[in-house]
């Protein structure tokens, strides 16, 4: 079950943890945001860091740990900063529209799509060929479609506002987990390279 972080990022007082229930579940995955481009006005400026993409930096709201008890969370992170989204309209049932939305609930449903991806993989029988053989396909355990979600997870380098997380935070750490969710570096596909051996 993912749940999102929360937006609740404290700048004067980055220790505290901010994931709040239900998100602080033991076995519910937390999923915080990433700055999801390097265009239009996402808050993030390559000339500010050189050498460094903006899609590599935690949005500036998204919640940290730890829990209460010390737990790391969020498990990982997902762009979530300006995200188009499907509009709704009280005045009309029939619209169409989309608008420009933030948060750490616009990060889940990236996430929770990975998640569904993942299982997919399984089912198809992907695994463990990287070609879809139906004769290897099974539904997957929840605990697995985490720990791939987790094992696939890439380190964000810096903070919206230009603070480094590679150098003042151990990775995994409480601002972005173990990072930013990325499938192709553990789901391998026939003719594809760069995914770590995936063994299940």
């Amino acid at each position: 079950i993912l749940f999102a972080a929360g937006n609740g990022y404290q700048s004067s007082d980055p220790e505290v943890g901010t994931v709040g229930f239900p998100a602080n579940a033991k076995s519910s995955l937390a999923v915080g945001a990433s700055v999801n481009s390097n265009t239009g006005n996402n808050g993030c400026s390559e000339s500010t860091k050189p050498g460094m993409q903006c899609a590599d930096n935690l949005a500036y709201f998204s919640s940290n740990g730890p829990t209460r008890d010390g737990r790391i969370k969020p498990e990982v992170v997902a762009p979530g900063r300006l995200i188009r989204s499907a509009g709704s309209s009280a005045s009309s049932v029939n619209t169409c529209s989309t608008i420009q939305m933030q948060g750490t609930s616009m990060a889940t449903p990236v996430t929770a799509g990975n998640a569904v991806l993942i299982r997919q993989y399984f089912v198809d029988g992907f695994y463990p060929s990287g070609t879809a053989t139906p004769e290897d396909g099974f539904n997957p355990m929840g605990a697995l479609v985490k720990a791939i979600l987790i094992n696939g997870a890439q380190t964000l380098k810096g903070y919206y506002d230009d603070y480094d997380l590679e150098s003042e935070n151990a990775w995994p750490s409480m601002q972005q987990g173990y990072g930013l969710t990325q499938l192709n570096a553990n789901l391998p596909l026939d003719g594809t390279s760069g995914s770590k051996n995936l063994l299940v």
